[in-house]
């Protein structure tokens, strides 16, 4: 059987169109992801939603970022806020994740520009709040707004801007709007 090496490495000659054409494929989507920045129809909606309104009335007049210490903290801020009308955003984390630092930036920075109770739960601090909501990774962002009489909750965790950005902008666009976010399920049945 004929093998082509290179270096170490040793392929048998029946091997290598696939094993070229995988390697086609990874370079074909870090090219994408890397260089061309193309997003995934997920994150493009979210990107293109619209900006809030300019001059917006603020109903949560606290930019800051409470830090909450334990599950009867949470539930107070959460009461409140959602009281004034205003979405919840809770960002799981914790001083010794990475991914966390390097999101944190954006967080401070969209509470200073949306409408929104922003919270920030330290898991070895308040890990019985983590518990509650069953947070198994980090960062774990919570979403958390009244539709009617219900909470809808939305979570995503990772260090992912775009949606952290594009949700935020969706929660608070819906509050700003008085109108409830559809399901895909409901696009799909008005198309």
């Amino acid at each position: 059987m004929t093998n082509i090496c290179i270096g170490p490495l040793c392929i048998p000659i029946q091997a290598l169109v696939p094993f070229l054409f995988i390697l086609f494929r990874i370079g074909v989507a870090w090219f994408k992801t890397n260089v061309l920045k193309t997003l995934s129809p997920e994150e493009k909606a979210l990107a293109e939603l619209p900006p809030p309104p300019a001059v917006v009335e603020r109903k949560w007049v606290d930019p800051s970022i409470v830090h909450i210490t334990d599950a009867a903290h949470l539930e107070r801020v959460k009461r409140e806020a959602m009281g004034a009308g205003v979405p919840v955003v809770i960002d799981f984390t914790a001083g010794w994740c990475g991914p966390c630092r390097s999101i944190a930036p954006l967080f401070e920075e969209l509470s200073q520009q949306y409408d929104a109770c922003f919270v920030k739960v330290d898991i070895d601090e308040a890990d019985d709040v983590a518990l509650t909501y069953k947070v198994r990774s980090m960062p774990t962002f919570v979403f958390l707004r009244i539709v009617g009489d219900q909470i809808e909750e939305v979570r995503f965790s990772g260090c992912n801007k775009i949606k952290l950005e594009g949700l935020v902008k969706a929660m608070c666009a819906a509050v700003v709007k008085g109108e409830v976010r559809e399901t895909k399920e409901e696009d799909k049945k008005k198309k």
